[in-house]
């Protein structure tokens, strides 16, 4: 919310001193006749609503819906109302919400013998639409050339079940064996040298990159619920923040094309896609942690999707892929009140942008 004085003229009209209307009866919210955009960070966009504020008289409210990047400090911000701008010196604070980190699994269920190493043969593969920030390799076609050399890393973890009988699991994270805590944990020599420390960038609109992970089923599987998993806290200085309400995550599964998930001119699934299927998201901290060799610790975190009816795969190779997209709630277009809110400011740096791959914390 942006409060300010000079935005114009409003209807209903009102006398210059009056207090404004609430949108109760027979008090209608006076909104501004002027076309009004705001600029934040160089991008202008059109608010959700402009009017002036209920109850308080001369002062114009603007809500605006932020937009989608990963950064913090301070950003420039202004707004323009019928031709006329705010000063250039006005700033504010923001918080990105940061990275979403997918973790892989290494256990090999079902006879898979795909592993993390790079090539025509690997059981991660990724997909970018944007060759600015990734470059050509897997410029809108789905590559895996990704540079790892993990062979014991399986795909991205993955468990999937009917009801509470696990029908698929590469990882074991939920039942948090010893040999699979000491996969995501590191004691001693270079963390980058612990594949189970590899974490690998997904966001299918920022920056817009995805990484899918093989799996293999020898039998029709019937599923009610399907896991994938992700860093709690995403990165040390731009955090992911999971509680985020407006965060929008996405699942997906591909068929397998000689090797490679089946290419769809985007980042939907060709078998399967959370997009298109009634369901319900949560996520929650498991019993397991990326442990690195300074004694640090990333919890692993879960984020299961249950559809409203059951799914059934057929036997057959498959991918797997999740990823955290541009929140999609918006403000409602009209205020009920007032919203006062105290911020506080924290100045980061910026980084440069992300490798897809990441060991380190």
């Amino acid at each position: 919310l942006i409060f300010g004085i000079g935005l114009g003229a409003v209807s209903p009209a009102i006398v210059a001193g009056a207090t404004p209307g609430d949108g109760a009866a027979g008090t209608p919210l006076n909104l501004v006749t002027d076309p009004v955009s705001v600029t934040l960070n160089g991008t202008s966009f059109t608010p959700t609503w402009v009017g002036l504020a209920p109850g308080f008289a001369g002062v114009y409210q603007t809500n605006f819906r932020m937009p989608y990047f990963n950064f913090a400090g301070d950003v420039n911000l202004g707004i323009t109302a019928g031709g006329n701008s705010t000063q250039t010196s006005v700033v504010t604070a923001v918080e990105p919400n940061g990275f979403y980190w997918a973790i892989n699994g290494s256990l090999f269920p079902n006879g898979q013998t795909r592993n993390g190493v790079s090539g025509s043969t690997s059981a991660i593969a990724f997909r970018q639409n944007n060759q600015v920030i990734w470059g050509t390799t897997g410029f809108q076609a789905w590559t895996e050339a990704t540079g790892l050399n993990a062979p014991t890393l399986s795909g991205l973890a993955l468990t999937i079940r009917n009801g509470s009988t696990v029908v698929y699991d590469n990882n074991g994270i939920d039942t948090a064996i010893p040999a699979v805590v000491s996969y995501y944990t590191n004691t001693s020599g270079p963390d980058s040298a612990k594949p189970g420390l590899n974490v690998l960038y997904s966001n299918s609109n920022n920056s817009d990159a995805v990484f899918a992970g093989y799996f293999k089923l020898t039998q029709s599987t019937t599923f009610t619920s399907i896991s994938g998993y992700f860093d709690c806290n995403g990165d040390s200085e731009l955090p992911f923040d999971a509680t985020n309400p407006y965060n929008t995550y996405r699942m997906n599964i591909w068929s397998d094309n000689t090797g490679s998930p089946r290419e769809t001119s985007n980042f939907v699934g060709d078998v399967w896609t959370t997009d298109t299927t009634t369901g319900t998201f949560a996520w929650a901290t498991t019993a397991v942690s990326r442990g690195f060799a300074d004694g640090a610790t990333d919890p692993i975190c879960s984020l299961t999707y249950t559809p409203a009816q059951p799914q059934t795969l057929a036997a057959g190779d498959y991918w797997f892929s999740h990823d955290v997209a541009v929140p999609a709630v918006a403000f409602p277009a009209t205020p009920a009140s007032v919203v006062k809110r105290q911020v506080s400011a924290v100045k980061f740096t910026i980084p440069q942008p992300e490798s897809l791959i990441r060991t380190a914390r």
